[in-house]
């Protein structure tokens, strides 16, 4: 699905990673996530996805994701 794509919209970020939108905006919004403005569209790097998640196993102790 994101294999060559470098950016993705609110909808499929939050897809990726099994939250609502809400919870998604909500983690731009409290600076957990990073965004971009591409025009008037927001979007996640793919990159900042998998270094999100990274953070959360190494905060529980899960180590990084392989």
């Amino acid at each position: 699905m994101t294999a060559d794509r470098l950016l993705v919209g609110v909808d499929d970020a939050a897809a990726m990673l099994t939250v609502s939108r809400r919870t998604l905006q909500g983690l731009i919004y409290d600076g957990s996530l990073p965004s971009v403005k591409v025009g008037r569209s927001r979007r996640i790097a793919v990159a900042d996805l998998e270094a999100f998640v990274d953070t959360l196993r190494h905060e529980q102790g899960d180590g990084p994701v392989k």
